[in-house]
């Protein structure tokens, strides 16, 4: 059983691993934990391209969105396992 994730931006509960992955690191190493919300879409990496984006299909913005903030890795709590 995985752990359900609580996002520090919208506080929406979700399935670590549903958007748990390892990422490059600057050496081309897959050593950084990614996280990211599924509802307001607040990452440990900023997307910028919005064809990535997860909420992409939900999007009616013209400019810049939610998905584009990023926060830490630490900040997405663990709330049960």
């Amino acid at each position: 059983m995985s752990a359900i994730i609580k996002c520090p931006n919208c506080g929406h509960e979700f399935d670590g691993d549903e958007t748990f992955a390892w990422i490059a690191d600057d050496d081309g190493d897959p050593t950084v934990e990614y996280q990211s919300c599924p509802k307001c879409g607040i990452a440990t990496q900023p997307i910028f391209n919005c064809s990535f984006c997860p909420n992409r299909i939900h999007c009616k913005l013209e400019e810049t969105c939610g998905a584009c903030l990023s926060t830490d890795f630490d900040s997405f709590k663990i709330v049960r396992r």
